[in-house]
């Protein structure tokens, strides 16, 4: 009889992107907590300098203050818009320019993370098209399943959110 040649198995290219973006969304999952770990570290030292400030100074109320500030801080290591609206004076202007910085540590995150979606969404889509278009409905599925997989990842929606909640605070 006639030998049929195999059809040349194709390598299925979405295995190779989905290894690259997961490195990427983990390389830029530790620069965020890296550049927070940094964030924390120096809000803590401003607030001992304010501290030192107002001691030289004579101030006991802003000594005291700042103080508190340092004490929560260590226990619960956040920075929110309600409590730098809380706060007055020198407090208050230090929190909102070290919240400002925390702010710029998130957003950058996250827009790394949409743009990699984006770019990585884009060129499944391409994947999926040629894939159909060659007949080879295996990778095509697969490419298609990858981009609903990545759209409806946790980072992608959490990015996706503050985006959001950044836009709906600009109005």
């Amino acid at each position: 009889g006639v030998l049929h040649a195999a059809k040349p198995v194709q390598p299925d290219p979405t295995v190779r992107l989905r290894k690259i973006y997961d490195s990427s969304v983990a390389k830029y999952q530790n620069a965020y907590k890296r550049d927070a770990g940094a964030w924390a570290v120096s809000y803590i030292q401003t607030l001992k300098a304010l501290q030192e400030q107002k001691q030289k100074s004579g101030d006991l109320d802003g000594w005291s203050t700042a103080k508190k500030e340092l004490d929560r801080f260590l226990s619960a290591p956040t920075l929110t818009e309600e409590l730098v609206s809380a706060s007055t004076g020198d407090l208050r202007t230090t929190q909102a320019q070290n919240l400002e910085r925390r702010n710029n540590v998130t957003a950058k995150k996250h827009a790394q993370i949409l743009d990699l979606k984006k770019k990585y969404a884009e060129r499944l889509s391409r994947i999926q098209k040629e894939m159909t278009r060659a007949g080879n409905f295996d990778i095509a599925f697969r490419a298609k399943n990858e981009i609903e997989r990545v759209n409806g990842s946790p980072e992608v929606a959490a990015a996706e959110a503050y985006v959001a909640s950044k836009a709906e605070a600009q109005r």
